[in-house]
């Protein structure tokens, strides 16, 4: 079984609300640097500096729970129901 198998039959199980994602588009193409034995594939030491990377937006970001993204996106469209929806249907990706 492959690694990215596992890491995909982990995420199914994940609630939605409890994912990382993108603090801008919302995305959960959301990725965390770190150091990778490439013998074994496991991680060896945290990078102290950790960096994560959108691949939608193309840039660092500072990943937040899908729940916090949502609580973001309510704040920031100040009750406009029509264009909260858009944006968590996708539109900023």
């Amino acid at each position: 079984m492959s690694k990215s198998y596992m890491i995909i039959e982990e995420a199914k199980d994940k609630d939605l609300d409890d994912m990382w994602v993108c603090d801008y588009c919302g995305t959960e193409e959301v990725d965390e640097k770190a150091w990778v034995n490439m013998n074994t594939g496991m991680i060896t030491e945290p990078d102290d500096y950790t960096n994560y990377w959108c691949n939608c937006c193309n840039d660092e970001v500072s990943p937040i729970s899908y729940f916090e993204f949502k609580e973001k996106i309510a704040e920031e469209c100040g009750g406009n129901k029509e264009k909260y929806h858009q944006i968590l249907d996708g539109s900023r990706m």
